[in-house]
């Protein structure tokens, strides 16, 4: 797997999330349009932003990366407990676990909202 692929593979993703992202911002800006769709864009920047993360990863097959679902929470995961989050919050630390503990949160919620579209979530955290 040649490392060019990898590269290009990554910027093409981070412009994808910045073009799901803006368009995100203008939708929530819009009224009549339903917050589920708003949601939908801002999931999608979400998935693509965490896959060009995750393909500085020499371990990650590309070609996963390219064509799955599902890379955001791996992505979290990572991100969270990386050295440098870590030091940053290492004289709070239950600070660390809260924002640790959101994310699970949002994470069972967006698995459900994907395998039970239509259904009204718990907020985060009240479930």
């Amino acid at each position: 797997m040649s490392d060019d692929r990898r590269s290009r593979f990554a910027v093409a993703f981070y412009a994808q999330a910045r073009s799901d992202w803006e368009l995100y911002q203008r939708l929530t800006t819009m009224p009549d349009v339903p917050r589920c769709h708003q949601l939908h864009y801002l999931q999608m920047a979400c998935e693509k932003l965490a896959k060009a993360y995750r393909l500085r990863d020499l371990d990650a097959a590309v070609d996963d990366l390219a064509t799955k679902h599902g890379g955001f929470t791996k992505f979290v995961n990572t991100f969270l407990r990386s050295p440098r989050l870590l030091e940053e919050y290492k004289r709070t630390r239950s600070a660390h676990q809260a924002i640790c503990r959101s994310a699970a949160s949002l994470a069972r919620a967006k698995k459900m909202a994907l395998h039970y579209p239509g259904r009204t979530l718990p907020a985060p955290g009240r479930q």
